[in-house]
């Protein structure tokens, strides 16, 4: 068996990196969309969600990096990450809809500059400093994997696969999701999606692998039951 070099890169890597764009890409259209809903179409919403959502993304990122010397298995945290971005990305969808109230916006009143900028550069915060940080440790899972040349030609390959997942993400959601599922049932796939993922990729690391299946399980049960619809119309 060879080793994956620069050249030959482990699905073990690629998978987590596509999976990462594909997921963040719908996430970010999904809470677009809510937020949008939220404050009445108001144009300048949109270049506030947007600069919230790549300033805290930028600050996951540096904040990872700034803690690799520290990791000795990146994998496991990777592993981590993944399982906390499948369930926040619906909590951030059910509180992007209950925002207003958090805000005591009454029905029909035109949200102020000042409370858009703060709910959305709070509400954004958690899943997106994640999302930045899960794309540091994929890196350096793929600068410690066997190869040589990964710091230049292979930084660049997570980037590709990044954007690769960005680029179908946004032509299934456009094309397909939007389509024929709810808000809250896209944002509970991705959720499945992430897990699944971790099982393929995570499956040495025995505690990783049973609480992803765990969890996918009970993912697949609220669906299956009708909960995530539930939900949905509960929010």
């Amino acid at each position: 068996m060879t080793r994956p070099t620069e050249k030959n890169p482990d699905f073990s890597i690629i998978l987590p990196a596509f999976v990462l764009g594909f997921t963040s890409v719908i996430g970010q259209i999904l809470l677009l969309r809510e937020l949008v809903t939220v404050f009445y179409g108001n144009e300048t919403a949109y270049a506030i969600i947007l600069a919230s959502w790549l300033f805290w993304v930028a600050v996951g990122s540096y904040s990872a990096g700034l803690l690799t010397r520290l990791i000795e298995r990146p994998a496991r945290i990777v592993g981590a990450l993944q399982v906390i971005i499948s369930f926040l990305l619906p909590a951030t969808v059910i509180a992007a809809r209950h925002s207003k109230q958090f805000m005591h916006i009454q029905t029909g009143e035109i949200v102020g500059i000042v409370p858009m900028c703060v709910s959305s550069f709070l509400l954004l915060a958690p899943l997106t400093v994640f999302l930045g940080g899960l794309f540091t440790m994929i890196c350096l899972v793929f600068d410690r994997a066997p190869g040589e040349g990964k710091r230049t030609y292979g930084i660049g390959t997570i980037y590709l696969w990044e954007s690769i997942g960005a680029a179908v993400g946004g032509m299934a959601f456009s094309f397909i999701l939007v389509h024929i599922l709810p808000a809250m049932h896209v944002a509970f796939l991705m959720g499945a999606a992430n897990l699944a993922m971790g099982i393929i990729v995570h499956k040495r690391n025995k505690i990783l692998l049973i609480s992803k299946m765990t969890l996918l399980a009970a993912v697949i049960v609220l669906f299956a039951g009708g909960w995530v619809g539930k939900i949905d119309q509960w929010t």
